[in-house]
């Protein structure tokens, strides 16, 4: 998602600034002309604002189709239920820490509607990923789990792994 969020921050900002390119010579014709002459700074400041604002409205209507463009652009990588374990935030243990909390809630998720399901149990909603792929999803949410490095003064980072450690190995019990 940040990847997406960045790259969607980089197509905005190329497209409103093309159209603060050619945006420019009209508004200083009119800028200089008006009661704002001479106050260079004003100008400045009227025009940023009159562009993103003009950016805006221009591109808030075509929010959804925008979004889909930028996840067809940037798409998701690995495994729905571990997708958030991202190797390159391991040097970053609270964002690391957080991913792992994210990919080990889904996997709980998982595990509870395929448990649901050998039950006989409806389905409120979701999809049954199969013992095979959560088993794989338990084992790789583990092994990110030990590559996370923490600094000895991170309790609270080191009381969630712990946590984790925990769920993952009751998920291990239960089918």
């Amino acid at each position: 998602m940040a990847r997406r969020t960045g790259f969607a921050h980089v197509i905005y900002n190329v497209m409103t600034g093309a159209m603060a390119f050619f945006l420019l010579g009209p508004f200083t014709a009119v800028f200089v002309s008006g009661a704002g002459a001479g106050n260079s700074l004003t100008a400045l400041v009227a025009f940023h604002s009159f562009f993103n604002a003009i950016g805006v409205a221009l591109i808030l209507p075509f929010a959804k189709p925008f979004a889909r463009c930028v996840e067809a652009l940037v798409p998701d990588r690995g495994a729905e239920l571990t997708r958030s374990l991202d190797p390159r935030v391991l040097g970053m243990p609270e964002i690391a820490v957080d991913s792992a909390k994210t990919a080990v809630d889904k996997i709980v998720r998982a595990e509870v509607a395929h448990l649901r399901s050998c039950m006989g149990a409806s389905q409120p909603s979701g999809t049954d990923y199969g013992w095979d792929n959560i088993e794989t999803a338990v084992s790789e949410a583990r092994s990110y789990l030990d590559k996370i490095e923490l600094p000895s003064r991170s309790d609270v980072e080191i009381s969630s792994i712990k946590g984790m450690y925990h769920v993952l190995d009751h998920l291990d019990r239960l089918p």
